[in-house]
């Protein structure tokens, strides 16, 4: 049975991999709500409300305008103007990174494991960083 599961989530994320950035952005959510309503029904309330805001995500729009302009910037057309912009959303991309692991700290509290475990257990990986 573990494998055929296995393959289940390999061929779904293979074909969210096909999706444009929205559609895989409104997948993304759908799946959240399916997870919130599994998290609520079996959880502590406050594990579900963590895992919640841990499983929002970026906002669509926020990671195309940075993919952009990372772009621009890799192909040395970035004005300075849209240099300041990368900077601002960069630094917001990396707050909300903070905020997502200082969550993901607290639920490891609650739940009495290492931070590694926990992100491990959930299949919850750094972000990239871009270069």
């Amino acid at each position: 049975m573990a494998s055929t599961a296995a393959t289940t989530i390999q061929e779904l994320l293979s074909g969210a991999d096909q999706l444009d950035t929205k559609d895989l952005s409104a997948f993304s959510l759908k799946v959240n709500e399916l997870l919130a309503k599994r998290i609520q029904s079996g959880l502590p309330k406050q594990e579900a409300r963590l895992l919640l805001r841990i499983n929002e995500g970026l906002p669509v729009e926020l990671l195309e305008r940075a993919n952009r302009l990372h772009e621009k910037r890799r192909n040395g057309i970035l004005a300075p103007a849209e240099q300041d912009d990368l900077l601002r959303l960069t630094a917001e991309i990396e707050n909300r990174h903070l905020e997502r692991m200082k969550l993901l700290q607290k639920l490891s509290q609650l739940r009495g494991v290492p931070l590694k475990s926990l992100m491990n257990e959930l299949g919850i990986t750094p972000f990239a960083v871009h270069g």
